[in-house]
């Protein structure tokens, strides 16, 4: 019966890029590199049928080069039901 729900998050995966030069010939090189998250969110039930969600997540990808890459995602969502 909470008003604000907090979650975590934690995942992992991979993910596949195609580069597409077209000044620079890349070939058809494809990379593979493993992808870990973590994150924190909550949900505010502003009403029975409506909810407010917001969502922080750090992404690191990691590479075969030197340095691995870092994002971080802000979500805000709303959700409402019928």
């Amino acid at each position: 019966e909470w008003r604000i729900s907090p979650y975590l998050l934690i995942g992992a995966g991979q993910i596949r890029t195609t580069p597409r030069a077209t000044l620079v010939q890349s070939g058809d090189e494809v990379r593979t590199s493993d992808m870990l998250e973590a994150g924190i969110g909550a949900r505010y039930y502003m009403s029975r049928n409506f909810v407010i969600r917001a969502e922080y997540t750090s992404l690191l990808a990691l590479t075969d080069r030197d340095e691995q890459e870092e994002l971080d995602q802000w979500k805000l969502g709303f959700s409402v039901f019928f």
